[in-house]
């Protein structure tokens, strides 16, 4: 198995510089999340937990970054359970690599995911992140060591991860710096071309093709 590679090193805005693009507050505690507005990404989990986290974390913000065919039923969601301004789409955002470190917390709450680049993205950033324990993210987080891992449409499950790296600086720092290394060694972009590489070269051998 050839697994998924990041670029670890691409460049990206400092912390204020990337509040300010986005329209955040230095201070606030912020969750980011990226992906399509689509069923498959459980982005109505996601504000769920948010709304129930904000009973310990009041000045808890979360940025969506992403568009999709469920955008309208979202922000509706949303509305219903008095989170506007506090849970904000910023919509496609081609510049959102640069835009990371604006994040304490990375959430992917999805029904089902591959080996996920933004997973990947936001561990190369640094970032702490709470994912569900589906599929390829069993392989990109390692519960409790590099990020946290929660049930499939759980809201409280989530909302709690979420509390629980929000009230620790220290955890949220742990878990990033961790996460950075694991993928550093496993998920690098040079590592996958290395093994692609590896593979074409055995296979033209095994063909006679290479001596």
């Amino acid at each position: 198995t050839i697994l998924n590679g990041t670029a670890l090193d691409v460049p990206r805005l400092e912390r204020q510089q990337a509040r300010r693009a986005l329209g955040l507050a230095d201070d606030a505690l912020v969750v980011g999340a990226v992906g399509r507005l689509a069923p498959v990404k459980d982005h109505r989990t996601l504000i769920l937990a948010i709304a129930r986290a904000r009973v310990e974390l009041p000045g808890l913000l979360t940025v969506i970054a992403g568009d999709g065919e469920l955008g309208g039923e979202l922000r509706r969601l949303v509305s219903e359970h008095g989170l506007n301004g506090v849970v904000r789409f910023a919509g496609y955002r081609p510049d959102v690599l640069s835009l990371l470190p604006a994040f304490d917390i990375f959430a992917q709450p999805s029904l089902s995911e591959g080996i996920s680049l933004s997973l990947l993205e936001a561990s190369a950033a640094g970032l702490p992140v709470v994912a569900t324990g589906v599929d390829g993210n069993l392989e990109t987080v390692r519960g409790d060591e590099t990020g946290i891992l929660t049930p499939v449409g759980d809201s409280e499950a989530l909302a709690r991860a979420i509390v629980r790296l929000g009230v620790s600086r220290e955890l949220r720092e742990g878990l990033g710096a961790a996460g950075r290394r694991y993928v550093t060694a496993r998920f690098s972009f040079q590592r996958m071309t290395r093994d692609y590489e590896a593979l074409y070269v055995e296979l033209a051998r095994r063909k006679g093709l290479l001596r």
